[in-house]
């Protein structure tokens, strides 16, 4: 493991720690009716709504870079350039990965502590991770976009 996953995870760990004692603990979701039951190039390609909301884009006006997603045969490439996304099959060379388990990738569309997940190996990070842990926060809004879950306000 990566020094910067390291921190990344010690941070995470930290902030979870801060909301449990302040009683902002997270609640197990609901699960979501995926398509195709499960990870799918058509549900990553969500993400690109994310392109015409502001709270997104301030998160992420730093965030640049490709990141392969990939769950068992299938994937998605998801190119940031300052936060905008544009979400493609194949034609760029990734700068990260983000490698989910079936298994994973049913646990967090459960509500599974993405913490959790990757300390068990059920989510896996690989290649230049920093800038995805510098921006938890538009992450955090980019998998909400994919799951169906964002509530714009």
């Amino acid at each position: 493991m990566s020094i910067w996953m390291k921190i990344g995870l010690f941070f995470t760990g930290l902030i979870f720690k801060i909301k449990k004692l302040f009683g902002g603990g997270a609640t197990a979701a609901a699960p979501v009716a995926l398509p195709e039951g499960g990870f799918s190039f058509e549900l990553i390609k969500k993400a690109e709504e994310l392109n015409d909301y502001d709270k997104y884009l301030e998160k992420a006006k730093t965030l640049t870079g490709v990141v392969k997603m990939s769950c068992g045969d299938k994937d998605a490439l998801i190119e940031m350039k300052e936060g905008k996304l544009k979400v493609m099959k194949s034609g760029i060379e990734p700068t990260a990965t983000v490698a989910f388990t079936e298994s994973g990738w049913a646990a967090m569309t459960a509500g599974t502590d993405v913490k959790t997940l990757v300390m068990s190996g059920e989510i896996k990070f690989s290649g230049n991770v920093a800038p995805l842990m510098a921006n938890m926060g538009a992450l955090k809004l980019l998998f909400l976009s994919i799951l169906g879950k964002l509530e714009k306000k």
